[in-house]
């Protein structure tokens, strides 16, 4: 993915997740192996999986 491929996708991911409040968005987007590392250890524990969503 080129530099201009990733600034498209940020700027996708900001406008429909976070302005239009649309968390499903985040599926085109992010791989489904995806794992936060800064997530609290509750997460760690998968305690709370899908939190971070």
């Amino acid at each position: 993915m080129s530099a201009e491929e990733n600034k498209i996708m940020v700027r996708r991911m900001i406008e429909e997740v976070w302005n239009d409040h649309d968390p499903s968005a985040i599926d085109e987007s992010v791989a489904p192996e995806y794992f936060n590392h800064a997530a609290v250890v509750e997460h760690w524990l998968g305690l709370i999986p899908e939190a971070v969503r």
